[in-house]
């Protein structure tokens, strides 16, 4: 930015010069965006069938080998086609460093702009720290109803790093999950137990981590449909890809 000033301006200025215009932009944005007045008058409120709530924490690597976590909330009240791709329809997106403001942030947009008496809220997570149901329960406030969903992209992820040694077995798995079959899910786990070597302890240590975390997972993996959600619109997983 320095040397482009530099070169297509009279001006002149430092790198330092323009690191202290960023600070301070970024500092008047922040007193905007978060200042209480900022959801005055919104009336009225918008009255949807549903609406798809997920947050989700980023880390980015910055200098020194230093590491920044964003964390990040988002709302929409479905998908559309756009020609050839899938555009969110109203969204809204939340990001913050500290996790605490940017749950409070989406919960005083979600109060200002719906009224959520007749709205099922669809949530989706990973369900790690600051991201598990209960924070989605209180995001969800007066709702008509709340159901809440594990992350696909990371569940099929820690079935692969856990049945690494097993890679044949993993798709059955993944279906098995996607039927919301426990007995097919307890069958695939004891045919790659039995495909351990006795060497291999570790193998066994990943299938008992594995099977906790379905377990604990479990009531989060049933489908839209299986729950009764028949929105053509739907609009879940989404904020991996959003993260960009």
């Amino acid at each position: 930015v320095s040397q482009a000033i530099d070169c297509l301006t009279s001006w002149q200025m430092s790198h330092q010069n323009v690191q202290q215009l960023v600070v301070k932009t970024g500092e008047f944005i922040q007193a905007r965006s978060t200042h209480e007045s900022r959801y005055e008058g919104v009336i009225p409120k918008k009255k949807v069938p549903y609406l798809y709530l997920e947050g989700d924490g980023v880390k980015i690597n910055g200098q020194k080998k230093q590491s920044l976590e964003v964390h990040r909330f988002q709302v929409c009240e479905g998908s559309q086609k756009v020609g050839n791709r899938s555009e969110m329809i109203a969204p809204h997106f939340v990001s913050h460093l500290n996790r605490q403001k940017a749950y409070k942030e989406m919960m005083a947009y979600l109060q200002a702009y719906y009224d959520l008496r007749h709205t099922v809220v669809i949530s989706n997570s990973d369900g790690g720290s600051g991201y598990e149901k209960a924070v989605f329960d209180e995001l969800a406030l007066g709702c008509l109803r709340h159901e809440h969903f594990r992350d696909r992209y990371h569940v099929h992820r820690k079935i692969k790093e856990r049945m690494a040694f097993v890679p044949q077995l993993q798709h059955r798995m993944i279906r098995a999950i996607e039927h919301y079959n426990w007995q097919e899910v307890q069958l695939v786990l004891d045919t790659s137990e039995s495909l351990i070597e006795e060497k291999e302890a570790e193998d066994f240590e990943h299938l008992r981590l594995l099977h906790h975390y379905l377990q604990r997972s479990w009531p989060y993996l049933k489908s839209l449909k299986a729950r009764g959600i028949k929105d053509p619109k739907a609009c879940i997983g989404t904020i991996e890809s959003t993260h960009r």
